[in-house]
């Protein structure tokens, strides 16, 4: 074109200077943007988003502003792309007052955001772990009018899952139905997702229902999920679905566990990647065999596929098996890389030999692998179960000290087990030290300490620094919530244990099993056993099923009143709900129908006993109330 004297115009600069940010060339994109300006073509608003959104591909969002802020001084108004462009991005960095600053801005020129606008601003905001800021946004758009679509849903349903904040997460799910929105795909894979890391398959089967109903694909997300818990469907249904050509399509294109053309060994491997939790016995087997149809392979596939299978086996906690198998490989000649020393670190530690744990480590570094935090993680854990919270101690130092950086779940196991034995000192200390190194704790860190708080007494305390995560962003979840509970109840403080279980449900969090029976537990131990019953009743009406130790308290409430006839009633009712009375139960009963000197009623109970639970295991004490109190 200069050759012959056709000179570009804005358009053509505006082209070029787009495809190049758009290919990541954004100092090719520059230099045209530059040579644009030297030739007297002014850049127009399309030049300047291009580039601006090539800086933000680049994450250099002090040059996007940069860029932002010449073509204001140039007298090239941003339109509402150029705003979207910049909050989109600081978004994704989580500068979320940045992006906040840019939306007044956009408002004050008289621009209009739109559902791009909002819905970077709600992703930046769930991105940066602090969903309850974009759930205020949204209702504060609703009530304005605003129309919120399928992908300000799904953000905002990805961010409450990833924050442990699954109820809120479904809600916004059903209420996205009820608006007449379709979830897409994408939507049920995200809630999908979250149901089954929250073992809600009761929620997952009515998905399921949902998305056949949607005429949606099963995806291998799901496949996934449902092999995590065979209630849903079996392995069996699981595996003819990924036989359907659609589902297997979909199957291998999303998903790296299975190649397009598969051999045989990345078959099983594949297949067992899957199906990988509540096996039988016989199950336990299958991948035995295949483990040995591997070995038998010729060409003998590579570390990897017999690591997978290893893997399976720890999942269906196989520990011992993945030892002996081990053994097996090294004696034909096959290396185990460093992710097979960290199975095997991880079997020694759940047998209670973290010493052994420690010889494998000694070989990691004699293969000439470097050990990841995983492989000190898991030590460290180990140690800790084994309560030698001491040397746990003094090996993250150590690791500290050579180099290796921490990651939360490192301080969260050190921290954890020093709250377990009432080290809270330590443990804030860690705290604070973790904080400065720039590893942002979890909820999961300030569970630990608010638990261990609760259990020294120190309830207020515990209080303080729930609200000081809360104004931090961190959502508590239902552990956060028990522990406290728990503490109150200990502390006497029924009212205000009552108040945060009200505030639970308020916020959307569902109580769980461990919060019904912390409160019906404390409430039968201080004699309030119509409060407690209130309790069991509502526990009931939201859908928790009551387990031993609920029941077994309200047994023993009841028979602190006098009321066995109210005991036993409960005492039935859990057996024909299911749920087996355990040796503690039938002691309860036993030793209340021996003070009241129901001495044929405790006698019957006791042949229930043994022929419910065999031999019982604290038969002669029994024996000898039913003496005593026969004198």
């Amino acid at each position: 074109m200069l050759n012959r004297n056709i000179a570009p115009n804005v358009v053509t600069f505006s082209i070029l200077v787009d495809e190049l940010c758009k290919q990541g060339m954004i100092i090719k994109a520059q230099s045209i943007l530059s040579r644009m300006i030297q030739m007297g073509v002014e850049p127009d608003v399309v030049a300047y988003n291009s580039l601006i959104d090539g800086y933000g591909l680049h994450g250099k969002m002090h040059l996007a502003r940069e860029v932002f802020d010449v073509m204001k001084i140039k007298g090239c108004n941003p339109n509402a792309r150029t705003y979207n462009i910049l909050i989109n991005w600081y978004g994704k960095k989580k500068c979320i007052s940045e992006a906040k600053e840019l939306l007044y801005e956009m408002s004050s020129r008289g621009l209009i955001p739109d559902n791009y606008t909002y819905s970077s601003l709600i992703y930046g905001l769930c991105h940066a772990r602090r969903p309850w800021e974009s759930f205020e946004l949204f209702k504060d758009l609703g009530a304005t009018g605003y129309l919120s679509n399928v992908v300000t849903y799904s953000t905002l349903v990805h961010g409450f899952c990833e924050n442990g904040c699954f109820d809120i997460a479904f809600s916004l799910f059903h209420e996205m139905q009820v608006t007449k929105l379709k979830p897409d795909i994408a939507t049920y894979n995200i809630i999908i997702e979250g149901m089954c890391k929250a073992g809600r398959f009761k929620d997952v089967k009515k998905l399921l229902s949902g998305l056949f109903i949607d005429r949606l694909q099963l995806q291998s997300t799901h496949i996934i999920g449902f092999a995590i818990h065979p209630k849903i469907v079996s392995h069996s249904q699981i595996y003819s679905t990924m036989l359907t050509t659609t589902s297997r399509r979909l199957l291998i294109s999303s998903s790296s566990t299975l190649p397009l053309n598969p051999s045989p060994f990345h078959q099983i491997t594949g297949l067992i990647s899957l199906l990988h939790t509540h096996y039988s016995g016989a199950e336990v087997n299958a991948v035995v065999s295949s483990f040995h149809k591997l070995l038998r392979a010729k060409p003998r596939p590579s570390v990897i596929e017999f690591t997978k299978l290893l893997s399976s086996l720890v999942r269906m906690k196989q520990f011992q098996t993945v030892i002996s198998l081990s053994n097996r490989m090294e004696s034909v000649s096959i290396k185990p890389d460093v992710y097979t020393c960290n199975i095997l670190i991880n079997c020694f530690c759940h047998l209670e030999r973290v010493d052994f744990g420690f010889s494998v480590l000694g070989k990691i570094y004699k293969l000439g692998f470097q050990p990841h935090i995983v492989t000190f993680n898991t030590l460290i854990n180990g140690l800790c179960k084994d309560g030698k919270i001491g040397h746990a101690v003094d090996l993250f130092d150590k690791i500290v000290a050579v180099g290796h950086q921490p990651d939360v779940q490192t301080y969260n196991v050190i921290v954890n087990g020093l709250c377990k034995i009432g080290n809270l000192h330590v443990a804030m200390g860690l705290l604070k030290r973790m904080v400065e190194k720039g590893c942002r704790p979890n909820v999961v860190t300030y569970n630990a300490i608010i638990d261990g708080l609760c259990k020294c007494n120190q309830v207020d305390e515990a209080f303080n620094l729930f609200k000081q995560i809360k104004s931090q962003g961190i959502l508590p979840n239902v552990i956060t919530h028990n522990s406290l509970i728990h503490g109150l109840c200990y502390s006497s403080k029924w009212k205000e244990a009552s108040t945060l279980l009200e505030e639970m449900l308020e916020r959307n969090i569902v109580p769980n099993v461990v919060t019904f029976t912390i409160l019906v537990d404390e409430l039968c131990k201080q004699g309030m056993i119509i409060k407690a019953q209130s309790i069991f009743s509502r526990m009931i009406q939201t859908g928790v099923e009551p387990d031993v130790v609920a029941y077994s308290s309200i047994v023993d409430g009841y028979g602190l009143h006098g009321q066995m006839h109210l005991a036993r009633k409960v005492f039935d009712v859990m057996k024909r709900k299911g749920c087996n009375p355990n040796v503690h139960t039938y002691s309860i009963l036993i030793n209340w129908y021996c003070k009241k000197k129901c001495i044929s009623e405790a006698k019957q109970l006791l042949c229930e006993m043994q022929e419910d639970l065999g031999k019982p295991w604290s038969s002669l004490r029994i024996c000898v109330q039913l003496t005593i109190f026969r004198m």
